[in-house]
């Protein structure tokens, strides 16, 4: 959550800043939690919830601070101290009680979200399934279908690249870019990923790069009418 997403208040009603409780925290990477309430609404009781807190390494928060500097020279807004602050930690707000869901496994929970996020994050932006391109019913199922296929076969072997030794040499068809990019560039996966010839059955033909072209040779014609070419 961003650090101004609730008013927040403690359990005896008085205000709670949150920027000035990220200044009391430990130096460590340990989570720290708060108990709190959220005004959600002028008629609405206030929301309890847990506040779950998580300092950030050096570089990511250096990372999300020069991401905040660079987005406000862009706008060309006066960037707020505050979020420079909130940047270096990582701020969770949950409604389960802490008896049975410790602050670790919340966070666990929170990190196999952002996958889930980022799984469809690379649906839309790799495999373009955001924009269906067909018009009838029928049509739609088998480019649905057919692009589901292709992006469990992305991820299994995705897999099986990032468990593979770092010293063995790179294979192409195993980057999940370039697979995301066969469906949409044919030619191009060809180039990058050549079929290897068979050694047996006709399929050899198919599979063999096709030979290079031969230069044309300039035609003449012949100075001697003989119906058969001469043999010496």
């Amino acid at each position: 959550m961003d650090w101004n997403a609730f008013s927040l208040i403690r359990p005896d009603g008085s205000d709670f800043d949150l920027i000035t409780h990220l200044g009391t925290l430990p130096a460590n990477m340990a989570p720290h939690e708060v108990t709190l309430h959220a005004r959600v609404g002028v008629l609405d009781p206030p929301l309890p919830l847990r506040l779950i807190v998580r300092r950030k390494t050096p570089e990511t928060t250096e990372a999300a601070r020069n991401k905040l500097r660079a987005e406000a020279s862009r706008k060309q807004k006066v960037l707020d101290p505050r979020r420079l602050i909130a940047a270096e930690f990582m701020i969770l707000a949950t409604s389960l009680p802490a008896e049975g869901y410790p602050a670790e496994e919340v966070l666990a929970v929170y990190r196999l979200r952002w996958q889930i996020e980022l799984a469809f994050k690379r649906l839309k932006s790799l495999l373009r399934m955001d924009r269906i391109p067909t018009r009838t019913e029928r049509a739609s199922r088998s480019w649905l279908t057919a692009h589901l296929i292709l992006a469990l076969l992305c991820d299994d072997l995705s897999q099986e690249f990032l468990e593979s030794s770092p010293w063995r040499p790179a294979r192409c068809h195993l980057r999940p870019l370039a697979l995301a990019r066969m469906g949409h560039y044919p030619a191009r996966a060809a180039a990058c990923c050549p079929r290897q010839p068979q050694r047996r059955g006709s399929a050899a033909r198919w599979t063999q790069r096709p030979p290079p072209a031969r230069p044309l040779q300039a035609k003449t014609k012949a100075t001697c009418p003989l119906p058969h070419p001469v043999v010496s």
